[in-house]
């Protein structure tokens, strides 16, 4: 073989090898490209997903909210329309026939301690009533006059206790037993 031949060979070869690897490199780009793009679908759906899970938890937190807000709103209703019940209460109490604050005072006297070295404290108006009621009683506190609401009840003082009955205190104490029943007969 000639020179020119082996030459002529080797080229052909080379171009042979050339357009073979050329193929091969077209083959694999094309598959590269077809991962790559199977990838960014993958991702973009994977993106997709997760901005829609995000979105539906941003909503829910929204709707949750407004809920919150909307049943906080609801309670203090509530909690107004309770405080006017008792409001309207102690109002009665305060504003109710004399025989019948009287009888109330005379229930609270009756539970006093029996030691005569008390002070009353009460309204002007009040002073008669609980004399009155001291007296049956056989009580000898002392009655000091206090500026008080009218009839708005007593404090009762010692040197160890202190008992608050005035009409203020007691719907105190009704509200804290009664509270739950009551919330329970209006907003069934």
């Amino acid at each position: 073989m000639s020179f020119d031949a082996i030459l002529q060979k080797i080229k052909t070869d080379a171009e042979a090898e050339i357009k073979t690897a050329h193929k091969n490199k077209q083959k694999q780009l094309v598959e590269f490209s077809k991962k790559v793009k199977r990838e960014l679908i993958s991702l973009s759906r994977g993106f997709e997903e997760g901005l829609a899970k995000k979105k539906e938890k941003f909503l829910e937190n929204a709707r949750n909210d407004a809920d919150f807000r909307a049943k906080n709103e609801i309670l203090r209703e509530k909690q107004k329309i309770i405080d006017e019940i008792y409001e309207k209460t102690a109002q009665k109490i305060i504003n109710s026939p004399s025989e019948y604050y009287s009888d109330l005072m005379a229930y609270l006297i009756e539970k006093l301690p029996q030691n005569n070295n008390g002070q009353i404290y009460c309204a002007e108006k009040d002073k008669k009533i609980i004399s009155d009621m001291l007296k049956k009683n056989d009580f000898s506190h002392e009655i000091k006059s206090e500026k008080f609401n009218e009839r708005s009840g007593f404090i009762f003082k010692t040197k160890t206790i202190d008992i608050d009955n005035t009409v203020g205190a007691i719907m105190r104490q009704i509200k804290e037993k009664t509270i739950v029943e009551i919330g329970k007969i209006l907003f069934k």
